[in-house]
């Protein structure tokens, strides 16, 4: 398909996808004028962040009704469970290209083929990064005291293995300024002493520069310390990763309340790294219900966790809620065909959906008329993002915001747009072109108070507390915000698949 005809394509989706908004809204106003006198609440999302919506001829609404209803809360949990349990058995996480995963793909797989679908594995090399034994870190002096893995500090994947003796040399540790550069000034090292153990605060550039930025100055290790506003490590230290081969000397995280002891009077430390880096071979899966025309909505959510955790929330929640409705739609009648990718490597950069997409052929590119993305959508103290405009989409990249944003208005409950820069699974799609949209419920971002007198929950605290830790279990998914999500996915991807007119 050329490029004309991907475009008219997206500019008919478009019209069709407001169109239903328009009859949405009409309809709630109709009912709350007869059954009652106040006004509906007002989402947080205004008219100026929307764009036009031209009437169109609605999709059949029977198939749309019959997904809300297949998709029930207790049938996503049972998949969660599972998850929870394969996590359990394996290790505690269901990390990319480990046991826990690759028991993740032979669960996921099995439901769907159960359901009817024919199951195609993409598989692809990536390169992991496992420790051997716990890293340590001790303080020596003045006094000694051992300090927790996890609870106080943790080891950058992909850190160098090493073990260390050293003096602790704070550089810009400031934690009463916000505004603070920490270790992203390399001046601030002018005088380092050549040897000693590097303690920096995390400033506006990358964790890794921060590393580099020791490393250069002579230190033998680089201590991280992780500011409230950079992570909550209340529950513990989220791993971050290195982001570049040129590192040579041990790297760890540490929490604020560590790092600031550490920083205070004269500190020795001794610390060990035991760490491997490896390429494995891993695996998407994929599985598509076909469809009338030759074109395709795809559907997609990241199958693995972090190495920390069992990744209930960060990503069972999104795997669990598209499958679900994979199984429902199974054997449908839908206009396109809807292709359900669960992904694999999403942890470690967005490897299996960039993979997936740097394959695609121009012609297969072109079928794929949307791609919709759901990562996190259960979280404890949960908002409803939606995702914003997609700046590459042809034609109108506002038509898949719309869609959720009036889903979620006719039934008085507020959202917000949230732009993640690319930072999950649509990140890929988005830059080959592919119009995308998705929904959020927040990871480590601090909920602020207007947030919280719109969604409820807690003001000041992180969406998600348990993000990238092992806490990120079945204690930490909040139903309410899984229920609403999980229908919410069911009404776009029926929506999308049966509209006429493509």
């Amino acid at each position: 398909m050329n490029q004309a005809t991907q475009q008219e394509k997206t500019r008919r989706r478009a019209l069709i996808i407001v169109a239903i908004a328009l009859a949405l809204i009409a309809g709630a106003i109709l009912v709350l004028a007869m059954t009652d006198s106040s006004p509906p609440a007002t989402p947080r999302v205004t008219d100026e962040t929307r764009s036009p919506s031209p009437r169109r001829n609605p999709p059949p609404r029977d198939l749309v009704a019959r997904m809300q209803d297949a998709v029930t809360l207790e049938g996503v949990l049972q998949h969660l469970e599972t998850f929870q349990r394969i996590a359990d058995n394996n290790g505690g996480n269901r990390y990319t290209a480990t046991s826990g995963h690759e028991r993740s793909v032979a669960y996921v797989a099995r439901v769907l083929r159960n359901a009817g679908y024919e199951v195609h594995f993409d598989r692809f090399d990536v390169t992991v990064y496992a420790e051997n034994a716990p890293s340590v870190l001790q303080r020596r002096a003045p006094s000694r005291a051992a300090f927790e893995p996890g609870g106080d500090f943790t080891t950058f994947n992909f850190s160098p293995s090493g073990s260390v003796n050293g003096r602790v040399t704070p550089v810009a540790v400031d934690l009463g300024s916000v505004n603070s550069l920490g270790g992203c000034d390399s001046n601030a090292f002018s005088g380092f002493p050549n040897g000693d153990v590097a303690l920096v605060q995390a400033g506006p550039c990358t964790l890794t520069e921060q590393v580099v930025n020791a490393q250069d100055a002579g230190a033998s290790a680089a201590l991280v310390l992780l500011t409230p506003e950079i992570a909550d490590t209340s529950r513990g230290v989220p791993r971050p990763s290195l982001a570049s081969s040129d590192v040579d000397v041990p790297a760890l995280a540490v929490s604020a309340e560590l790092g600031s002891r550490l920083a205070r009077g004269e500190v020795r430390v001794h610390l060990e790294v035991d760490g491997d880096i490896a390429e494995r071979t891993t695996r998407n899966v994929i599985a598509e219900q076909p469809g009338r025309t030759g074109d395709v909505l795809m559907v997609g959510a990241h199958l693995d966790s972090v190495a920390d955790g069992p990744g209930i929330n960060d990503n069972g929640s999104g795997t669990a809620s598209i499958l679900e409705l994979a199984v429902a739609l199974a054997g449908a009648e839908t206009t396109e065909a809807v292709r359900f990718a669960f992904w694999s490597a999403e942890e470690l950069g967005l490897v299996g959906s960039d993979h997936y997409v740097s394959k695609l052929s121009d012609a297969d590119r072109n079928r794929i008329t949307a791609y919709l993305n759901f990562d996190m959508v259960a979280s404890p103290n949960y908002m409803r993002l939606v995702y914003g405009d997609n700046p590459v989409s042809i034609e109108n990249p506002a038509a898949i915001k719309n869609l959720f944003v009036d889903y979620f208005a006719e039934r008085d409950l507020d959202t917000e747009l949230v732009n993640l820069s690319g930072r999950s699974d649509h990140g890929p799609f988005e830059r080959a072109g592919i119009p995308v949209g998705g929904l959020f419920t927040g990871a480590e971002m601090i909920k602020d108070r207007a947030a919280a007198r719109s969604f409820g929950g807690v003001p000041g605290a992180p969406a998600d507390p348990c993000y990238h830790l092992a806490c990120d279990d079945l204690d930490n998914v909040n139903v309410e915000s899984l229920d609403q999500m999980s229908d919410a996915i069911a009404f776009a991807v029926a929506t999308l698949a049966t509209s006429d007119d493509l």
